[in-house]
């Protein structure tokens, strides 16, 4: 029987001697079971306007990098991943380049979070859906809500109403009403004096608030004092991953949902859950395990994973075909790509990871891995995949009731 060295050892001779299959495997494009059908069949939704807005970003990222001889020094965005500190996403070269890297695996989990709360929202008979957004950054779930929408026909009017403490250098914009407020999350609860919205959505925020300094119980504070008007309240809650939900932290990003749980059973809400039903083809894909409080309470949490549910990768043009990266974004940034032409640093970094890696030879080299390993800047593609283990997409949606006599 062979040996999973001896397996692995095959599978890299069989990938050099056919570069087609290489180039495949590299860009993540390959199916992870054949003969399943995708969770969203191609055509499902019009995307086109999206990605229209996201090749207007790259022509002009790359007039930028064309302009400023510092532009690369100043793509290092590494500080976001190894430190837990964003990068300056009012400046425009890191913002357009975190849109292009990123903003499409946010557009699917956002896109299927409110596919799943719209039925259930249209229940209450709300004739408004006043929405908060913490968190908000280039407002890209708002693109995604003006897509679930489109299923369920003009049902109800939105106000959006995004926080978040940059301003990107441009905002997606939607049909429906939207505002844009510029400040830290808790000085938001700090300065208003009720709260008549019925959704509040953490959009992949929560780890960035920390309870050293007391950032979580101050946003707590503030919640506490401010009166709400509806008697439903939706929360909405992104996590940036399994990992990120599950983490032993000094305070877990689920232990900050707990709290706020607290904060409105304060105000007389009790928590319930959300009855969602799954479209057809959902639950190849969408899992859910339970998240328990310290009460023992449960909620569902809800995780892209494998067909079979195992560990791995599912590429994004065999689950979600309209979300995939589009292939002007890939040609952008990957190998060669634009990025890499015209980065003076690309061949230093190529003699030091080749230096390192003696066993290396020309057949074998991988920009995109030379690059990976040796460069802070973040400039792969990296959501051509959706990662069905720990670093897979997370999110919950839970429903809050209150007697209109508290």
């Amino acid at each position: 029987m062979e040996t999973t060295y001896m397996l692995k050892k095959r599978l890299r001779s069989y990938l050099r001697r056919h570069p087609s299959a290489r180039r495949q495997v590299l860009s993540g494009r390959q199916p992870v079971l054949s003969g399943r059908q995708p969770m969203l069949p191609a055509g499902t939704v019009d995307t086109a306007e999206y990605y229209a807005l996201l090749k207007r970003d790259l022509e002009q990222l790359d007039v930028l990098l064309g302009e400023d001889p510092d532009a690369f020094r100043k793509m290092m965005l590494a500080s976001y991943y190894r430190s837990g500190e964003s990068p300056d996403f009012d400046k425009p070269i890191p913002a357009y380049m975190y849109k292009a890297r990123v903003c499409n695996i946010y557009l699917l989990q956002y896109y299927i979070m409110y596919r799943l709360l719209i039925p259930v929202f249209l229940e209450t008979k709300a004739e408004e859906m006043k929405l908060l957004v913490l968190g908000c950054g280039s407002m890209i779930d708002s693109f995604s809500l003006s897509y679930a929408m489109k299923e369920f026909g003009n049902s109800f009017t939105v106000r959006y109403t995004g926080v978040d403490i940059a301003e990107w250098p441009e905002n997606y914009k939607t049909s429906f009403e939207t505002y844009f407020i510029r400040k830290p999350m808790q000085d938001y609860w700090d300065d208003i004096e009720v709260f008549d919205g019925n959704i509040i959505f953490f959009a992949t925020v929560l780890s960035e608030l920390r309870e050293y300094p007391d950032e979580m119980e101050r946003f707590c504070r503030g919640l506490e004092k401010t009166p709400f008007t509806s008697d439903t309240i939706f929360l909405m809650v992104s996590y940036r991953s399994i990992a990120s939900y599950k983490r032993d932290w000094r305070l877990t990003d689920w232990q900050k949902v707990q709290m706020v749980i607290n904060e409105l059973e304060k105000k007389g809400y009790k928590a319930g859950r959300l009855p969602v039903s799954l479209p057809a083809g959902w639950s190849i894909y969408l899992r859910s395990e339970e998240a328990a409080d310290e009460a023992g309470r449960g909620w569902p949490c809800y995780y892209l994973s494998a067909p079979d549910g195992s560990d791995g990768v599912i590429s994004m043009k065999e689950a979600a075909p309209d979300f995939a990266m589009p292939d002007f974004v890939e040609e952008y940034l990957e190998n060669p790509g634009y990025i890499r032409r015209h980065c003076s640093n690309y061949q230093k970094r190529r003699e030091q990871y080749l230096k390192r890696n003696p066993e290396k030879n020309s057949e074998e080299e991988n920009p995109s891995v030379i690059c990976r390993e040796e460069c802070p800047i973040i400039c792969n593609p990296a959501p051509r995949v959706l990662h069905s283990n720990k670093f897979s997409t997370c999110f919950q949606i839970l429903v809050f009731h209150r007697s209109s006599s508290e």
